[in-house]
């Protein structure tokens, strides 16, 4: 990768500056007071994701802070390390970015991991826990260390605020969740939190602090990220998405594939939450922001308790006019620009999210135990994962429309949002699995004649709609194929077939490049104030 300075002014071409605010007046004093406890705890979760990213994150951060140069450590906490992940360019001097991150040693091979688990199968558990770190001995052999252990210092400060956070809250389920995430940190036993977390109801609050992603891992996708998001309940748009989770068994029997592609037990305790974030930091806080999730990751917990499905719709609402409107005006035709719609947008995320709790979750290995389907995918599982639910979450928008159960969007701004939405993913850049995932999506769809370019003098796009329905069950029946064998080496030639972005593509891109890729939040209610006024 080469140096490349970056400055506030050209960190604002990326991202557009935005305030994210929540109405928090239907709240109690006493909830309130639980909210400043899991503040404070959500910024030492920033502190500590950074030292997940890379080992010599922490010594940058002291010497640009004994530099005073304020303007580049907020670069560098919003980045998570010194690469502009939007141009693949390093923006701090001699700055190494590794696929190991900070979970693995710097010097560990792929041939090394597999020659030791052969060499010491009862490691196996260990150094594939989603809570560990591997490390090497005095004798340079490798060890997992807990997550408890290794980051210590700072897990124990979050989880006591975490108990202070529980004595202050009068809601039985969210002091039973903070208690008992608190006790992961210090146990490093992480399964009775998230199950506490998708019992929790009957409460304003929705809070989220842990790790749980494997977007980080690049190098096996075993190990996961810390991450917080402090939110709170929108009610007013949660009646018409509790709705669609009851057709849960419906739509898993929709899918293209046989049955043995798809899970034995589909999540019905699976719960469907529309929110407003009040503040966020970690894997949720990087240069994308997160604007929805789906949790826990465990098959084995989602299979007995169910999951959580988060919608964020602030954020959602900040991108959509921040980000997707222009993106549209740029590359659709005049008759076309006009058809992309908040709803449309706002509900592909809903069926995305609850698309990862469909197809199929755990395969038996050799010896008959069942295992998660990221354990066979490995690396590659979340480039395939978000492909499926971006690809999922649209064909069974289309079969909702026709059935006339959604009625505020229709087939043709559902198509013309999906494209707009796949261009601002694709500019995320190839270092980011959803703008893997969305470049796949991209090359297949053109392969297949479903996006087609406009035959004029401008670089525009528009959709044959009969072929995009039949290119996306195609797709679809493809990527649920993958997982449903546990087949790294189809997944492996799938993605380098697709993976490249096209000439169109980067023709589009340039066509964008005064355009923000992303949002970057500032949370008024957590005390944060607009960064960067001033500085240039």
């Amino acid at each position: 990768m080469k140096f490349k300075e970056i400055s506030v002014s050209s960190l604002k071409k990326y991202l557009k500056v935005t305030k994210i605010e929540a109405d928090t007046s239907h709240l109690s004093e006493s909830q309130k007071n639980v909210l400043s406890y899991l503040i404070e705890a959500t910024k030492y979760i920033q502190d500590l994701y950074m030292v997940q990213r890379s080992p010599q994150n922490a010594k940058i951060i002291e010497s640009l802070k004994e530099q005073k140069k304020d303007s580049l450590l907020k670069i560098f906490y919003i980045m998570a390390g010194g690469v502009n992940e939007f141009d693949n360019t390093v923006f701090i001097k001699d700055y190494v970015q590794h696929d190991v991150c900070g979970f693995y040693p710097e010097d560990l091979t792929i041939e090394e991991w597999n020659e030791w688990l052969k060499n010491h199968p009862e490691d196996e558990d260990d150094f594939c826990s989603p809570y560990t770190v591997i490390v090497r001995d005095e004798k340079g052999g490798l060890i997992a260390r807990k997550y408890s252990d290794y980051y210590r210092d700072k897990l124990v400060m979050i989880a006591h605020m975490l108990y202070d956070a529980g004595d202050a809250t009068e809601n039985f389920y969210l002091k039973s969740f903070l208690n008992a995430q608190a006790n992961a940190f210090i146990t490093n036993n992480f399964e009775e939190a998230d199950i506490r977390w998708i019992q929790l109801e009957n409460n304003s609050i929705e809070p989220l602090i842990g790790a749980y992603e494997y977007y980080d891992d690049r190098f096996l996708g075993y190990k996961t990220s810390f991450t917080s998001f402090i939110t709170i309940k929108n009610e007013v748009q949660l009646h018409k998405t509790q709705q669609i989770l009851k057709l849960t068994d419906t739509l898993q029997s929709l899918l293209p594939v046989p049955e043995n592609y798809k899970k034995n037990k589909v999540e019905r305790k699976s719960q469907l939450t529309i929110v407003d974030v009040i503040y966020s930091a970690g894997d949720g806080r990087g240069p994308v922001v997160t604007a929805a999730f789906n949790l826990p990751n465990s098959q084995k917990i989602r299979a007995e308790f169910g999951a959580k499905k988060i919608i964020m719709h602030n954020v959602i609402k900040a991108k959509f006019d921040s980000i997707m409107l222009p993106i549209a005006d740029v590359v659709f035709g005049e008759r076309d620009k006009e058809k992309i719609a908040f709803n449309a947008y706002f509900n592909h995320i809903i069926l995305h999210e609850i698309s990862h709790g469909l197809g199929i979750g755990m395969i038996k290995d050799d010896d008959g135990e069942l295992r998660d389907v990221s354990y066979y995918l490995k690396d590659l599982y979340s480039v395939i994962e978000e492909a499926k639910a971006d690809v999922m979450g649209l064909y069974l928008l289309f079969y909702l429309i026709k059935q006339g159960f959604l009625t505020d969007c229709n087939i043709t701004e559902l198509i013309f949002t999906y494209l707009t939405g796949m261009l601002r993913s694709i500019r995320f850049g190839q270092n980011n699995h959803h703008g893997i995932a969305n470049i796949i999506q991209w090359n297949f769809l053109v392969e297949e004649g479903a996006i087609l370019k406009l035959q004029d003098s401008s670089l525009s796009i528009t959709a044959d709609l009969r072929k995009m329905e039949m290119a996306i069950e195609k797709l679809l029946t493809l990527l649920l194929t993958i997982q449903g064998e546990g087949n790294y080496e189809m997944a492996d030639s799938f993605i380098k077939k697709y993976e490249k972005p096209s000439v169109v593509v980067e023709d589009f891109i340039k066509k964008m490049k005064d355009l923000p890729i992303d949002i970057l939040p500032y949370f008024p209610f957590a005390g944060e104030t607009e960064p960067f006024q001033d500085e240039e």
